[in-house]
């Protein structure tokens, strides 16, 4: 068989094939390769030159699944993520100690209008159990300066109440405005108010029960009385918003 005679078959040899009757070598840039041994794929002879084919296939190895780290989407199993469907929110259970100033000045309101509207019964009334003698003792004794008048003994406080038992309506009303989280900053305000206007109240009872030909009627009891816990329910409920913010 003549190699340059052009009659003959020219046959193609793939790359890296030793032609036949070549001397095997090693495989060029692997140091220690036996002769005939062909670099493995992936590896190259030098930078720059394209690795030499590997003589059969390598099958495909399989990728481990990636475990997303805790506290991430998709870390647990399930659905969960943006696509997980949303769960119902739990229900909300009626909170007492969170609610209870807002109980307190409700309560205080409705205090407050009862003391108003007792300004409509009776607030003095005429002592008839008082005797003649002591009738007559009491003047002797303010005449001769043995019994002394109360500081509290004026027109503005006997005989005009009317005008504190309004100062407590009108704070009643406002202690339901209040109810509303912006107006909280007022209640201590309304609390010293209501005590303010309920020791004239106090004052101009005890200043009345002390002639004996008059006494205090239901309307002054009951209105001392509501008045009382209006001031009460007030405080505790300035107090407790104050410890809340705190």
């Amino acid at each position: 068989m003549n190699p340059g005679d052009p009659n003959q078959p020219q046959q193609t040899w793939a790359a890296g094939q030793p032609a036949p009757g070549a001397p095997e070598t090693a495989a060029p840039g692997v140091a220690g390769a036996a002769p005939g041994q062909y670099a493995a794929p992936g590896q190259y002879s030098s930078p720059g030159q394209v690795p030499y084919p590997p003589s059969q296939p390598v099958p495909p190895q399989p990728v481990p699944p990636q475990q997303a780290p805790s506290g991430q989407w998709g870390a647990q199993p399930g659905p969960q993520g943006w696509g997980a469907p949303s769960q119902p929110a739990p229900a909300r259970q009626f909170d007492v100690r969170a609610q209870l100033p807002a109980l307190l000045l409700i309560a205080s309101t409705v205090a407050g209008l009862v003391t108003y509207f007792m300004g409509f019964v009776s607030w003095v009334v005429p002592d008839n159990s008082a005797s003649e003698t002591e009738i007559e003792n009491w003047a002797d004794n303010y005449a001769n300066g043995s019994s002394g008048i109360p500081g509290f003994a004026s027109y503005e406080i006997v005989l005009n109440p009317g005008k504190f038992l309004i100062v407590l309506g009108a704070i009643a009303i406002a202690a339901a405005l209040v109810l509303i989280p912006r107006f909280r900053k007022a209640v201590p305000f309304l609390a010293v108010a209501a005590a303010g206007a309920w020791l004239a109240l106090f004052s101009a009872a005890v200043t009345t029960t002390s002639v004996p030909v008059i006494g205090i009627g239901a309307g002054a009891i009951v209105a001392l009385i509501f008045g009382f816990l209006q001031v009460g329910l007030l405080l505790g409920a300035a107090v407790l918003g104050g410890l809340r913010k705190e």
